[in-house]
């Protein structure tokens, strides 16, 4: 079983700061504001040729498609708004294919103000989120791999959804930020969480 965790944005900050020189060799730009995006800058003409002839062979573990509902989830305070209501899988290709990439694992960053209060609601929200993203990885295959999503605020909820998106979807793995509201991973509220990804690892 594999685990997908989201740093805090400070944390991811520091990060882009840290290899923004060795991002840029590869055309590449990073920097605390373009945390989780990849911004092209210039390739000479040899780069690009370079870069058309090789065949695909990457993996991009971390790579996030947006589905209908989890936009209106995130809100109209989404900073990364216009770019997201842009999105569709075609696009994801394309980026792949640029970039050398034979196969992203597709996962949703969920902060505590993405869940609404009401339970069933919250699990339909994940449902949708998986099966999107699963039937992504069945229409291309090869191309996709799927780190589910759970509705992590509801612990009964999410062992469903465990059982759901392994047992029926087939996904990869599960993505868990490093904490929802006060709850770090290291809470006693995930404890059945990580015993039953245990016992199917």
């Amino acid at each position: 079983t594999y685990l997908q965790v989201f740093s805090p944005v400070d944390a991811l900050a520091r990060f882009a700061s840290m290899y923004k020189e060795e991002a840029t060799k590869f055309g590449y730009a990073a920097s605390p504001d373009q945390i989780g995006w990849a911004v092209p800058i210039y390739v000479g003409e040899t780069d690009e040729q370079a870069l058309a002839q090789a065949k695909p062979h990457r993996i991009d573990v971390h790579h996030h498609p947006s589905p209908p509902s989890y936009l209106s989830a995130r809100g109209e305070d989404n900073r990364w708004a216009p770019a997201q209501r842009g999105w569709s899988v075609q696009k994801s290709l394309d980026d792949m294919e640029r970039g050398g990439v034979a196969t992203s694992i597709l996962s949703l960053p969920h902060s505590v103000h993405t869940w609404p209060a009401d339970i069933k609601e919250s699990r339909h929200l994940a449902r949708d989120w998986n099966e999107f993203m699963a039937k992504m990885a069945i229409d291309h295959p090869g191309r996709f791999g799927v780190f589910a999503a759970l509705p992590i605020l509801d612990i009964e909820g999410s062992l469903l959804e465990i059982e759901y998106a392994f047992d029926t979807l087939k996904v990869d793995g599960v993505a868990l930020m490093t904490n929802i509201g006060d709850r770090w991973l290291g809470d006693e509220h995930y404890a059945p969480v990580f015993a039953e990804l245990d016992r199917r690892k």
